[in-house]
């Protein structure tokens, strides 16, 4: 258990570090919010299906099923980052990259319970 923790923490940090990158990449070169924050969540989900499965829940096989509950997942936990990120910086007038920080914290957590509890249950 504890060493699963261990390869979903660097996993998730390998897997923020791209959502975190892509994002800021494309913010510099003139994309929209929206669309720099979608990109970048969508390049990130991808990776992490495959880190996760592999690396972090030991699977040796890819089932549908999986991954389409990962991803109808994360793009529960995308919609609750774009919401969250528009409320930080429109409401509160907060700084684009501590936004992101901050969402990434609340959507790292969330996506492990979710993952653990439904798309990898053992």
């Amino acid at each position: 258990m504890i060493f699963e923790l261990i390869r979903y923490g660097i996993c998730g940090l390998c897997t923020t570090g791209i959502n975190f990158f892509l994002f800021i990449l494309l913010r510099q070169w003139q994309f929209s919010l929206l669309s720099s924050n979608c990109i970048s969540i969508s390049c990130a989900i991808i990776f992490s299906f495959f880190v996760n499965h592999f690396l972090v829940f030991k699977q040796k096989e890819i089932h549908l099923n999986q991954f389409l509950l990962f991803t109808g997942l994360r793009l529960f936990c995308m919609v609750i980052e774009i919401i969250s990120m528009y409320i930080l910086i429109q409401g509160f007038h907060g700084s684009e990259t501590f936004s992101k920080g901050l969402c990434q914290i609340l959507v790292i957590g969330l996506n492990y319970i979710l993952n653990k509890e439904a798309v990898w249950k053992q």
